[in-house]
């Protein structure tokens, strides 16, 4: 049987109280399956104005989830992003 430890890092905003946690593990073969990152820094804010500076947050998010799973962005098999209201002059 496959035990499951859900991954919160105190350093991040709270998905918790949306019904999420930011991360699952999986023993046994040890996989780890990350939530959609947002460009919120650890008090919940919205990072930066720009696309750029929300991705890069985001991104941040990223490893900090990774680095409480005993991982790296080196370790990452497949990322999908997805842009809400994009728009060319965005960057």
């Amino acid at each position: 049987m496959s035990k499951f430890t859900h991954i919160n890092p105190d350093n991040m905003a709270p998905y918790l109280p949306y019904g999420l946690s930011h991360a699952v593990a999986v023993e046994g073969g040890r996989t780890v399956y990350l939530s959609g990152q947002v460009g919120w820094d650890e008090d919940g804010n919205v990072a930066a104005p720009d696309l750029a500076g929300q991705i890069a947050q985001a991104h941040d998010n990223i490893k900090k989830i990774l680095a409480e799973a005993g991982a790296t962005p080196a370790d990452i098999v497949r990322l999908n992003t997805y842009v809400v209201d994009y728009r060319p002059e965005d960057g």
